[in-house]
C-alpha cells in the first residue's frame, strides 16, 4: 500500500491498527504492508516550514487532514497531491456533484438490499463524504467503483472524485 509522502515528506509514527509499523519504499513513495481487509492507517509529517503540497496516491480513499493539530475541514486533492497551501492567484473552479442513489430489494433468506450510486462530478478533484448511503441496518459487503471509496464511522461512505461520471 502506498502512503502519503515522497523522498522529501516521509511520514514518521506510522500506525496500522493502532500499532506502530515500519515505513518501506516503493519507487520513491512510502508503502508498507497490510493484510486485505479494512484498516486504520495513521501518520504524522514534520517539517521545517509547510510545503504546498504533499503527494497523496490516487488510490486512497479517505483523508483525515491536519495542519499544526488542527483539523482541515476543506481541502483540494489535486494532480500533485493535497494543496497545504492557498494559492490566492488561482481562480476558483465551480465544484459541482450529482448524486443518484438506486436500490434493488430483492425478498429472500435472507433479505438484500444491493445499492447503487451513480455520481456526476465537475471541478477539482477533492474528498467527498456522501453521507449514509446504506440503510440503518446493513451489513457492508465488497464494492466496485471507479473512483477510490471508503467508509468513515458516523459519516458513511465518502470518496476521491475528480471531474466525469462514475458508479
Amino acid at each position: 500500500m502506498t502512503l502519503p509522502g515522497n523522498r522529501s515528506y516521509w511520514p514518521q509514527d506510522v500506525r496500522l491498527d493502532g500499532i506502530l509499523i515500519p515505513v518501506l519504499e516503493r519507487d520513491n513513495h512510502p508503502a508498507l504492508k497490510a493484510s486485505p481487509g479494512e484498516h486504520e492507517l495513521t501518520g504524522r509529517f514534520y517539517w521545517s516550514a509547510l510545503p504546498d503540497s504533499i503527494h497523496v496516491p490516487p488510490g486512497n480513499a479517505l483523508l483525515d487532514l491536519r495542519v499544526n493539530g488542527q483539523p482541515v475541514a476543506a481541502f483540494r486533492l489535486e494532480d500533485e497531491g493535497v494543496r497545504l497551501r492557498q494559492q490566492p492567484d488561482a481562480p476558483a473552479r465551480q465544484d459541482t456533484l450529482d448524486l443518484q442513489v438506486f436500490r434493488l430489494l430483492t425478498d429472500g433468506i435472507p433479505f438484500t438490499v444491493a445499492t447503487r450510486l451513480d455520481l456526476r462530478v465537475s471541478g477539482q478533484t477533492r474528498e467527498e463524504l456522501l453521507g449514509p448511503v446504506l440503510p440503518l441496518i446493513s451489513c457492508r459487503s465488497p464494492w466496485t467503483a471507479r473512483c477510490p471509496l471508503g467508509w468513515k464511522p458516523m459519516a458513511g461512505c465518502g470518496c476521491n472524485c475528480g471531474q466525469g461520471t462514475g458508479p
